[in-house]
Parts: C-alpha cells; sequence; structure tokens
C-alpha cells in the first residue's frame, strides 16, 4: 500500500477515525532519525496490504494542536483501529 499524505488537522481527525487500521507518521525533514524512517514505514506499508499508512510533515500543524495530539519528539507513530486512536 502506498503511503498518504496528510495536510492538515482535519483530515489527520477524519483519517483517524476510519474503521480501517490505521498507522499515522509525524515526521520533520529536519530532524536525522526521521531519514531512515521514511523508507522503512514504506516498506512496512507494502508488506501490510490490511492497514492504512499515512504520513504527517509536523510543520502543517500549529504548536497548539501538536500539544493536543501529544507529540513531544520526531519520529512520532500513531496507530488506530476501527474509529479511533
Amino acid at each position: 500500500m502506498v503511503v498518504k499524505e496528510i495536510t492538515s488537522y482535519t483530515t489527520l481527525q477524519k483519517t483517524i477515525q476510519s474503521p480501517t487500521p490505521t498507522v499515522v507518521d509525524f515526521t520533520a525533514g529536519w530532524t536525522g532519525p526521521c531519514r531512515p524512517m521514511f523508507s522503512a514505514f514504506e516498506q512496512i506499508s507494502h508488506t501490510t496490504p490490511h492497514m492504512a499508512f499515512y504520513r504527517m510533515d509536523v510543520r502543517k500543524l500549529s504548536d497548539e494542536e501538536i500539544a493536543k495530539l501529544g507529540i513531544v519528539a520526531m519520529p512520532t507513530l500513531w496507530c488506530s483501529g476501527r474509529g479511533g486512536r
């Protein structure tokens, strides 16, 4: 499965309510640990077709949204299934 980009907080909220098991990679291109995670996340998405994989650049979020989401480091992975985180 292809990793899809999430570009807004509103889209993120809709995405994590999906009944499909979902993994979101919150990333920032300027952090060293995010770079190797990029290819690993792509590989995992291709071997796990029953799940949806998304990536979101944290620069698309406000500081308030980042705090609401509890993101304190990058990369941060969220997993959700059947309508919730």
